[in-house]
């Protein structure tokens, strides 16, 4: 992915643009999902916290995400772009689905005796806000269809910019 030349410098420079709008985009979708605004209003939570907490998971899915990117970028000339987006829907989706339900699981299987020492509880104080109550049905049934359509539409983006700089080289 980064070499020498000015198509792949421009690659790169797509992969990174494309990266902080799929960060945006997942922060709008989370803020959206589970209603941040009228929880604010409600009082359940300020403002500064709800910004936090959706940034920092915002930022934890997409960095999950960018390996798929990536993966898909090195198999590019196999696909065609319409395929290469679809792929990349479809393992958003997976990875996504992986991560609620390695947080499913040991939100259900955690006790007090077994301490907050691992990965998971490493990432409670967001989890725990996100997963909560009817959190995880939220999260599967609008967070993932949204985010891997957006992660679709941002690598057709990015195949189409590095295209357009290839035929300019």
């Amino acid at each position: 992915m980064i070499g020498i030349g000015r198509s792949n410098q421009f690659t790169v420079g797509s992969f990174i643009i494309a990266f902080v709008f799929l960060c945006l985009g997942i922060f709008g979708v989370l803020w959206w999902t589970y209603s941040m605004g009228a929880q604010i209003a409600g009082g359940f939570r300020t403002l500064a916290t709800a910004e936090i907490r959706t940034l920092e998971l915002s930022s934890t899915l997409s960095c999950l995400i960018a390996p798929v990117w990536v993966f898909e970028r090195m198999r590019r000339a196999q696909k065609s772009l319409w395929m290469l987006s679809w792929t990349a829907c479809w393992q958003t989706a997976v990875v996504l689905l992986l991560y609620a339900g390695a947080i499913v699981v040991r939100r259900q299987s955690w006790q007090p005796s077994k301490g907050f020492d691992d990965w998971v509880m490493f990432f409670g104080r967001f989890n725990a806000e996100f997963f909560a109550e009817a959190g995880p049905l939220s999260f599967v049934l609008m967070v993932i269809p949204l985010v891997s359509v957006i992660s679709a539409i941002l690598v057709y983006m990015q195949e189409m910019i590095a295209s357009r700089a290839t035929r300019d080289d």
